[in-house]
């Protein structure tokens, strides 16, 4: 189910929880919201750690042939979850990653023609850009990342900033800015810290995992064992 919080509704459980909701209030809706994005912060790190493939976005990149072999990498691009060479519309080649080791192993021109499966381009990842060996002269791949964490802003919905937070788990923030607010006021933060570390809890066991439909296996990147599969039957 889709996330139906939003940045007022979360301000408000806020100012409901403390207390706050006077024609005066003590903490700003400003404040209240830096306090919100703290928690989803620790949030969003929490999926990074753990389940990473949850909050998985992809992008295409257009080879030109470029020197240097270097491509710009999204605005919100935080870490790579792998790429794919496209070689046509049905078919599609896993691209392994390079080593700065490697850097001159595959430079023996560009690559203009399909490759065959040990003639696909390798990339790595270096500050803002994705690097690839050989370059292709044209061509495309798809680029699959964890984005970086985006601020909840006022008047904008949890499911658009934060479309990897299931309905409830956006409780954790609202508990954070509790906490953040009873840290302001002197106030005893123990039961807030509690509370945060039980729901944190909750959210990771039932993350664990959202697709119990097989087992974990070890990982065939080449497609070998279904492809050993079908020529013994």
């Amino acid at each position: 189910m889709a996330n139906t919080a939003t940045a007022d509704s979360m301000v408000t459980r806020v100012r409901e929880s403390i207390d706050d909701l006077g024609s005066v209030p003590t903490n700003t809706t400003e404040t209240i919201l830096r306090w919100l994005n703290e928690g989803g912060q620790e949030l969003h790190n929490l999926f990074v750690a753990s389940y990473e493939e949850y909050m998985r976005e992809r992008v295409t990149i257009t080879f030109d042939g470029r020197t240097p072999p270097e491509y710009p990498l999204p605005d919100d691009f935080l870490k790579s979850l792998g790429m794919d060479y496209v070689v046509s519309t049905t078919d599609r080649r896993r691209m392994e990653k390079f080593q700065n080791a490697e850097r001159n192993t595959r430079q023996n021109g560009v690559l203009t023609a399909p490759p065959s499966l040990y003639g696909v381009p390798q990339y790595r990842i270096i500050g803002n850009v994705v690097e690839i060996i050989p370059n292709p002269s044209s061509g495309t791949a798809e680029l699959f990342y964890v984005p970086e964490f985006k601020p909840l802003r006022d008047g904008e919905a949890v499911k658009d900033r934060w479309p990897y937070v299931r309905e409830g788990q956006e409780t954790y923030a609202v508990i954070h800015a509790q906490y953040k607010a009873a840290q302001r006021e002197e106030a005893d933060v123990r039961p807030f810290l509690a509370e945060k570390q039980a729901k944190q809890l909750e959210i990771m066991t039932a993350l664990k995992p959202r697709d119990a439909a097989e087992s974990w296996r070890i990982v065939d990147t080449q497609g070998v064992a279904e492809a050993e599969l079908k020529w013994w039957w």
